[in-house]
């Protein structure tokens, strides 16, 4: 059974901080299956309530603030202090959404292992990627950094290809521009330390999209339960609001 989107933030107006929470917590935010209909908006939609649950009374929202969901870029809020656009993007191997679409139509239960993806390249057959998905095919091992080494690039890669995109003007002219991108790289980094020290290689990367001149003001990743925040030469991290318990299902449908 396939699910269509929720009319999540096609537009909204919140007059406060509390008025938001309330809106968005009696929205359901799940994302299906791939095989189940899962679409871009699904993603989208997903991604930018979490982010403003989180950031809903840190001051980077100012209120009355409108939001409005549309395309390039994916999300508009409109407040006193200007217009800041949203672009969302999902740093996830393309291979992987196959592997695991394999594995759904399959009904395969068995342990899946892991593969080094390098972004942005396709280097699996489908013999390989069938085996991955049953199970009986693994990537090199792990060794050292390898996992922080690798995510850094990673988002880099997606970072380094939104920001040329804004440079040509893809985004529209808004006061700000952020970008959200939501963490699906398949590496096994483990905790909060791991992911700052992840993170803080990325920053090295990408010095150029944070530079003065058309570049986004800040840029957000949410990995896991944790927020990562690029402000400048700057990182902070800090906890997402969860408005939306979930089952155990939903909870695994929404991290693959």
């Amino acid at each position: 059974m396939r699910m269509a989107p929720s009319p999540l933030l096609s537009k909204i107006y919140a007059e406060s901080a509390t008025q938001l929470y309330d809106i968005l917590k009696k929205e359901k935010i799940e994302v299906p299956r791939v095989t189940r209909g899962r679409t871009r908006e699904h993603r989208e939609r997903y991604m930018v309530a979490r982010l403003l649950a989180t950031i809903a009374t840190s001051g980077r929202l100012s209120y009355p603030i409108t939001i409005t969901h549309g395309d390039k870029p994916d999300f508009s809020l409109s407040m006193s202090s200007g217009t800041i656009g949203i672009e969302c993007v999902e740093a996830v191997p393309e291979e992987w959404y196959e592997i695991e679409a394999m594995r759904e139509r399959g009904q395969i239960e068995s342990a899946s292992f892991s593969w080094h993806f390098v972004p942005g390249v396709r280097q699996l057959s489908v013999e390989q990627k069938r085996a991955i998905a049953a199970g009986t095919l693994a990537g090199p091992p792990w060794v050292g950094k390898m996992p922080e080494n690798q995510w850094a690039r990673a988002m880099a890669y997606f970072i380094q290809t939104k920001s040329a995109k804004l440079q040509a003007g893809n985004y529209g002219k808004n006061t700000e521009t952020w970008l959200l991108i939501q963490d699906e790289w398949r590496v096994p980094i483990y905790g909060r330390a791991e992911l700052l020290s992840a993170a803080k290689k990325c920053l090295s990367q990408i010095s150029r999209a944070l530079n003065p001149g058309r570049h986004f003001e800040l840029i957000f990743i949410c990995s896991g339960e944790t927020l990562i925040i690029f402000e400048k030469e700057k990182i902070h991290s800090q906890s997402i609001k969860n408005l939306w318990p979930l089952t155990p299902e939903q909870n695994e449908s929404n991290c693959t």
